[in-house]
Formats: C-alpha cells, structure tokens, sequence
C-alpha cells in the first residue's frame, strides 16, 4: 500500500498508517506514542535514533524531534526520505524563532510544532498529515508575520554589511569587539530568517529597515 493509498477522504475514517516517532527522551516519547494511538487505523513505532530505525519497515508519517538531528536537520531528513520514499515527516522543536520555521519549510517537511504548545497541536498536526495537507503550529505563523524590529545598535551593524564591510571593519569602525559583532549578526540573521551573512544581506537589502542617514558618523 502506497503513502497516497493511505491519505483518507475528507469527512471518512482514516485509512491505516505507518507511524515512526523519533525522540531520545523515553517519557516524552511514550507521551507521543501515546497521541498517536489516540487515532484510528494506526500503528506507532516508538524508538531514541534514526539509525535504530534502518531496515525497518516502510512509514507513511514519521514524527520528529529536531534536537535529534544535530547541528544537520537537512542530512537527517534526506535519511528518512531516502529509507521510506513518500514518508510524510512532522517536526517539532523547541526553537520559536522565524529562522526555524523558514529552514523546516526549506527542507520540505510537511508539518511543524513547538514544544512549548498544547497536545491539541500535536493531535491536529496529525491529522491534517494523515489527510494530505501541511501544518504550521501558530506559533511560527505569527513569527513569520510579525514586523523586523531592529535595534539602533543592528542597524548600524547591518549598514555596514550592506555597505561590503567585513567583522573587523564593522568592529573598528563602531567601536565595539568582534564577538560583539558576531552577537548582533547572529540576531540578525535570526531576525530576517536566513542561515548565511549572504543571505542576510540579500534579503535585507530590498528592505526599507534602515533610513538613508543610517551611515552618517559611520566612517
């Protein structure tokens, strides 16, 4: 039976589904486990690692905990789709940051869900993967929509990325040491929701964040 023989019609009973959760807490797992069977027509596979699940059996739904993907969510996520092709996957995270949000869409996952929300979030997720569709916790919705609100002290730092300064050009030039520049690129970056400086300054750049006078008594 294929992932696409196990999508429900809408308004009918749930036809059977393979389900893989992935999480090294043991509690929180069993708590997942346990959501999950709250269902019709399903089977819950419960383990700590991806690689415990090699050579197992085909998935349709596979949901995960980021923290356990390491620094590398993409390669994990390439992992599952390569095992069990057409296995739709559900994250959830402790991160509520825009950035998080914008880098899960990126990598295709179909559904995403913080930690810190009800269960009812979870149950609908499920749901809504089990039907075909996508899910995006609230949560990282109104992040991705809220306004970028820059410090006075951003905003000098990102002028001066625009203007093609490096780390120690923008440290010199407004006084302040370069792990300091670091901090305040990071919020950035978390900010506009990119990974890179290139992709920060891209995106910055079509902007109207910084006023024309940002520059001034910036040598």
């Amino acid at each position: 039976m294929t992932n696409d023989e196990n999508i429900a019609e809408a308004g009918k009973t749930p036809l059977y589904c393979r389900v893989l959760v992935l999480d090294d807490h043991p509690i929180v797992l069993r708590g997942i486990e346990n959501v999950v069977l709250e269902g019709e027509n399903v089977a819950c596979t419960a383990l700590t690692s991806l690689p415990a699940a090699s050579g197992c059996e085909r998935y349709d739904l596979c949901i995960l905990d980021l923290g356990l993907c390491g620094a590398h969510p993409g390669a994990a996520i390439d992992r599952l789709r390569l095992m069990w092709p057409g296995c739709r996957v559900l994250v959830y995270t402790m991160h509520e940051e825009p950035w998080m949000a914008a880098e899960l869409e990126e990598l295709g996952v179909e559904g995403i869900v913080s930690k810190h929300s009800p269960l009812d979030e979870l149950r609908h997720a499920i749901a809504e993967l089990r039907k075909g569709g996508t899910y995006c916790d609230p949560v990282f919705t109104r992040l991705k929509a809220a306004p970028v609100r820059l410090t006075s002290r951003e905003k000098e730092v990102l002028a001066l990325m625009l203007d093609g300064r490096n780390g120690p050009e923008i440290a010199s030039a407004l006084n302040i040491s370069i792990d300091t520049v670091k901090t305040h690129r990071r919020s950035l970056m978390s900010k506009f929701a990119v990974k890179t400086s290139a992709g920060l300054v891209s995106k910055a750049g079509g902007t109207d964040l910084l006023k024309p006078d940002v520059f001034e008594g910036v040598s």
